[in-house]
């Protein structure tokens, strides 16, 4: 199953199915989507979009977006480390990605 899927400014993505967290490229990410516990019985899972932060760290098993304050707190907890670094890309281009995410088979709520 796909847990998590990362679209960068070049149109190209990558999730969970081909590759681990550790050995996504880690510039230019544009949107995240995943799936995350929504706390709520009737629905064990949601889908999250992740998107507008400088840095995206691998924690508790997902993608969390932080400024850069968090993301120092986040490197000085201990164990492996992950982050991913966002830019800032003309609106046109990210509207396109955004849409490209939004319209994802894969991350559509299904009722």
């Amino acid at each position: 199953m796909i847990c998590w899927r990362i679209y960068y400014g070049d149109r190209s993505t990558v999730d969970n199915t081909t590759t681990a967290p550790a050995d996504v490229p880690k510039t230019d990410v544009q949107y995240i989507r995943q799936r995350t516990p929504s706390g709520v019985d009737a629905e064990p899972a949601r889908i999250e979009p992740v998107q507008g932060e400088n840095y995206y760290c691998w924690q508790d098993d997902r993608w969390i977006g932080h400024d850069r304050d968090g993301m120092v707190q986040y490197l000085m907890t201990i164990g492996s480390k992950v982050v991913l670094f966002g830019f800032e890309i003309g609106y046109e281009r990210w509207a396109a990605i955004s849409e490209q995410a939004g319209l994802d088979p894969d991350f559509q709520v299904r009722r």
